[in-house]
Order: C-alpha cells, then sequence, then structure tokens
C-alpha cells in the first residue's frame, strides 16, 4: 500500500475482514497519533519497521481475532523511543519474553497485553513506569505476584503467580480494579486490602488461598463485585461484609465455608448475584431472602447442607432468573 496521506492523524480500521498483513509503509505517516487495526485477521509479523517513523504516534492498538502466523513485536530490536501513551495488544502470539521495548517508553499510561502468549517473569524495571491501567491475562507470566503503587486497574488472572498475596498491597491506594484470578496464589487473604477505599472490583478467584475472610475489611464502601470462590477459605461470613451496601455480586462458593447463613446478609438489598455454593453452609434456608433481597437476579446456594422447606417468599423475587438449590437436604414440594 501506498500511503501518501501525509496529515493523518488517525487511522481506524477495526471490526472489519481485513487480511493479509499489515503493510510496513504504514510507518511512513509521520503524523500519525492514533492507529487502531484490532478486531481483524491479519496475519504475518509485525515489526520495528511498521513503526520506524512514528515518534510521535499517541495511541497504538492492535487486537488480532484469529490465532494464525501473527507475531506482534516479535523483534527484540524494537528499542527506538516511540512516544506511545496507549498499547492493547490481544489475541495473538507476541514473543515469548516480556517485550523489553515497553521499558523504552516514557510516557505510557495503558498495557493491555492479554492473551499473547507471553512466558516469563515481569522485570523489575517495568514497574518504574507510571501505569494506571495494567492488563496482562491470560497469558503464562510467572513468579511471585508483581505491585505498582500508580496502577488503578490491575488485571493478571489466568497466569501462573505464586506465593502469597504481599501484605504491601495495601499501598495502592490508587487501586480501583485488583484481578488476580486463577493463578497459583497461596496463603491468606491479606487484611490490608481493608486499606484500598476507591476498590470497586476485587477478583480472588480460583486460587490456592486458605484460612478466613479478614474481618476488619471495613470501609470498602465503593466496592461492587467481590468473588473469593474456588479457594480454600473456611470459617463463616464476616459481619463487615454484610454492610457494604454497594455491592451488586457477592461469590464465595466453591470454598469450606460453614455455620448458619448470616441474618446479616438480609441488609444485601440491591444484591444481584449472589453464589454461596458448594460450601457447608447448615441450617433451614431462611425466609428472608425474599422478603428483603428483593434485586436477586441470580441465587445459588447449590452443594450446602442447608434444611428444611423452601421458602414460599422466593416467589416475591420477580427478578430472579436462577434458581439453584440441588444437592442440599432441603424438604416440600410446594414453591410456587
Amino acid at each position: 500500500m501506498d500511503w501518501k496521506l501525509a496529515a493523518m492523524k488517525r487511522i481506524d480500521l477495526s471490526f472489519n475482514r481485513m487480511n493479509g498483513t499489515i503493510p510496513k509503509s504504514i510507518g511512513q505517516l509521520t503524523e500519525l497519533t492514533q492507529l487502531y487495526l484490532d478486531s481483524n485477521p491479519w496475519e504475518g509479523v509485525i515489526s520495528e519497521m511498521h513503526f520506524s517513523n512514528l515518534y510521535q504516534s499517541g495511541t497504538f492498538l492492535i487486537t488480532l481475532i484469529t490465532q494464525k502466523t501473527v507475531s506482534p513485536f516479535s523483534s527484540e530490536t524494537l528499542m527506538d523511543p516511540f512516544n506511545l501513551k496507549y498499547v492493547d495488544v490481544s489475541n495473538c502470539h507476541v514473543y515469548p519474553k516480556f517485550p523489553t521495548w515497553l521499558r523504552t517508553q516514557k510516557r505510557l499510561k495503558k498495557i493491555t497485553l492479554r492473551n499473547v502468549g507471553i512466558s516469563d517473569t515481569i522485570p523489575k524495571g517495568f514497574w518504574k513506569m507510571d501505569i494506571w491501567w495494567l492488563d496482562l491475562s491470560k497469558n503464562q507470566l510467572h513468579g511471585k505476584l508483581p505491585l505498582s503503587f500508580n496502577v488503578a486497574w490491575l488485571f493478571l488472572g489466568n497466569n501462573l503467580f505464586s506465593g502469597p498475596i504481599p501484605l504491601k498491597i495495601g499501598k495502592l491506594l490508587s487501586l480501583k480494579v485488583l484481578d488476580v484470578s486463577s493463578n497459583l496464589l497461596n496463603g491468606s487473604v491479606p487484611s490490608s486490602i481493608s486499606k484500598l477505599k476507591d476498590l470497586y472490583v476485587i477478583n480472588l478467584s480460583n486460587n490456592h488461598l486458605s484460612g478466613n475472610i479478614p474481618k476488619n475489611w471495613n470501609g470498602l464502601d465503593e466496592l461492587q463485585v467481590l468473588d473469593l470462590s474456588k479457594n480454600k477459605l473456611y470459617g463463616g461470613i464476616p459481619s463487615w461484609m454484610c454492610s457494604v451496601s454497594s455491592l451488586s455480586s457477592l461469590k464465595l462458593s466453591a470454598n469450606n465455608l460453614s455455620r448458619e447463613l448470616s441474618s446479616s446478609l438480609q441488609n444485601y438489598t440491591g444484591l444481584y448475584f449472589l453464589d454461596l455454593g458448594k460450601n457447608r453452609f447448615s441450617g433451614e434456608m431462611p425466609k428472608w431472602i425474599g422478603e428483603r433481597m428483593t434485586s436477586l437476579g441470580q441465587l445459588r446456594l447449590r452443594g450446602n447442607l442447608l434444611t428444611g422447606d423452601i421458602p414460599e417468599k422466593l416467589c416475591w423475587l420477580s427478578y430472579l432468573h436462577i434458581l439453584d438449590l440441588t444437592h442440599n437436604n432441603l424438604s416440600g414440594f410446594r414453591l410456587l
């Protein structure tokens, strides 16, 4: 392709059926500040030749929808000091080592390298960058869980990080989203997370975390989603958890939690999704679920030790579309 659009600043070819290789001549557009090539079935290799003259580029985004031979930034020589602010590369093959060219970026604020086949540790120097969004999920990154004190949105799920969650996580005061799900993390859930007052998503699911759910996570007034499922947690549901009025989704399934369902759960009047399945909760199924938790759309209590009749007041839940009570000791036959 012969580019003669010398004044071009923004190109958006996303969500089309563009195929073949991305032309190297795109690097001739020296005024380009935004380049969107995502969601196309590109093939071939992307190297430093594609960006040889794009020193002022502000945004680079490429998301490939097919697992073909594309290898973005495969060259280890891609070290020129581009002025990138945003990089989004997803669903394609990247050089298996962590991209060294990222260290040369002085203005980067948002990095997404999601499902790109990186199998490496994250270099220590990487955390000196002032990044507010970092998504490295669905790779094979390993080692201890890394932390950056400036990041606000942190997505490290579906990797191979191991060891405990660092206690100093409580120093990430800008953090709004914490997703370290589906790793190999162990140890207890740090109580220092309670210091992160701006958090609205916590996802620690599918790890090997053990112990009690912290009793002193007070003050998480912005929290909307909490997922601690598929771990080895035991004990009951702490009282603070039932006082977070902003919570819309609570998932504690597939743990070893026990005791009766706390009556303080009825304070979740705005809760839409509640999953306490595959635990050891006992006692009768409370009537107040149908009386107070009127926003419930999904209620999953399967695989517990609940007894007694199914409360008729569950019929009051007008938004409920999924009800799973299988594998308990419930009796009676009237629900409607």
